[in-house]
């Protein structure tokens, strides 16, 4: 062999070393997570992710769904699987960072995340979003959970279902959850058109919290800075805004309703034909009871107490700086 051949020996055989090499990272991302099934996958250096993935529910009693720096979808269909999509821009300086959709069996939960391998300077564009399909009849425990990221469904299912966002919104047109639904938002608003559950919980750390619809055993609802508004079939509810408008209204008889607020008003709306005691305190605003034939017992410039009817349900308001209005519906 002359020696130009003997030359180019070692550089061929580096060439198909980092072939082997990459190769062997690209069949590793793959095949991680074990059972993650993925198709049409697309990291390429233009800037563009769009990723599939799908896994069977069947046997499994949990589907959690977490995102980050993009929205989630969720959608509902007739199969027993969980599908997934995960699509949109990307801007980094190292192109082993792109975030990635992993779609994997956990025990009894099936898990749908983006994955961020490492930390570096990467930016997620507004059109980066999460598609998850679930079936339409789930009755197992679905939790959902986004960082800088929007969550939507038009309907959703399960026995407990959870929603949580951290800097986006909430927004879901029907729910129907066997045992307790909830939403915690920090940094953005949650709406919810029409809700059917046995317990009811939500949370806001600054942002409106609204519920056309909710019928529920139970009500619990509290922001720290945002207005709540809510219109319920409850037995019980308990309402908490340190700085918003509380405005509330029953459907039909209940038995309790509590709400407190620091700087805001509350009104409450009722049956025509509800009886109750009520329990009003403002420390600087006035206190209105519409319509009602209150039998008052305690009437001072920032408290009243009375009854209407038998008495049967009860109400309980207290504000610091706000009015209080309670009317028929």
């Amino acid at each position: 062999m002359n020696e130009r051949g003997r030359n180019i020996l070692p550089v061929i055989g580096f060439i198909i070393l980092i072939g082997l090499v990459l190769g062997g990272f690209s069949i590793a991302r793959e095949i991680n997570g074990g059972t993650i099934t993925k198709q049409n996958t697309k990291n390429s250096s233009d800037g563009e992710i769009d990723e599939t993935s799908e896994i069977s529910t069947k046997n499994r009693n949990k589907i959690s769904i977490r995102s980050v720096s993009s929205g989630i979808n969720v959608y509902t269909h007739d199969e027993e699987q969980v599908r997934a999509h995960f699509y949109g821009n990307f801007t980094t300086r190292d192109e082993d960072a792109v975030p990635y959709l992993e779609v994997k069996e956990d025990g009894s939960i099936v898990s749908v995340r983006i994955v961020y391998p490492k930390n570096t300077q990467l930016s997620i564009s507004g059109n980066a979003t999460l598609d998850v399909y679930v079936p339409g009849n789930w009755d197992g425990q679905l939790e959902i959970s986004s960082v800088s990221g929007k969550i939507a469904a038009d309907s959703i299912t399960g026995d407990k279902v959870g929603l949580q966002t951290t800097s986006g919104g909430i927004e879901i047109g029907k729910v129907a959850a066997g045992g307790m639904f909830s939403t915690h938002s920090i940094s953005g608003k949650s709406s919810i058109d029409k809700i059917e559950c046995d317990e009811g919980n939500f949370r806001s750390t600054s942002g409106r919290i609204t519920v056309g619809s909710v019928v529920s055993r139970t009500i619990n609802a509290k922001t720290v800075s945002g207005r709540i508004e809510i219109k319920m079939i409850a037995e019980s509810a308990d309402i908490e805004s340190a700085s918003g408008e509380i405005n509330a209204a029953f459907d039909n008889s209940f038995n309790t309703f509590k709400a407190r607020n620091v700087s805001g008003k509350v009104k409450l709306a009722i049956p025509h034909d509800s009886e109750f005691s009520i329990e009003a305190k403002s420390m600087s605003g006035g206190i209105d009871i519409k319509d009602f034939p209150v039998k008052i017992s305690t009437s001072k410039n920032n408290e009243l107490k009375g009854q209407v009817g038998n008495g049967d349900g009860s109400i309980y308001i207290s504000t610091t700086s706000g009015n209080i209005e309670v009317s028929k519906k």
